[in-house]
């Protein structure tokens, strides 16, 4: 129940950003997912309203087809903190993406702030 609401409240921060910075957040999350080594060549083409899915899904292709390390290691990437990692499930997949949109779309705000 908990999460579904946190993920509700993540789509619905996604949506409402304008159309620069939702460009800035596929941007960040792909140079973060191809250091690495996950894929995700049309990510241009997600629309806001269907990128927790899209993330969702990639994080649970990269489980099913490689060792949690390269979860870890995209976690780490991303600067989530260890405590944080080590408080989430790693085979739920929503509780992942949770972490991993929550941080990017931190870093992109305090970008935006300290860009000022």
């Amino acid at each position: 129940m908990k999460s579904n609401l946190i993920k509700k409240n993540i789509s619905q921060s996604i949506i409402q950003l304008d159309k620069q910075l939702y460009f800035k957040l596929l941007e960040q999350l792909n140079k973060d997912f191809n250091l690495c080594g996950i894929q995700w060549d049309d990510y241009t083409e997600v629309p806001p309203e269907n990128l927790f899915t899209a993330i969702d899904n990639i994080i649970q292709t990269t489980l099913q087809k490689e060792s949690d390390t390269t979860i870890y290691a995209l976690l780490y990437r991303i600067d989530i903190s260890e405590k944080a990692i080590h408080q989430t499930n790693i085979t739920r997949t929503e509780e992942i993406t949770t972490l991993i949109l929550s941080r990017e779309m931190e870093k992109i705000w305090l970008r935006l702030q300290f860009s000022k």
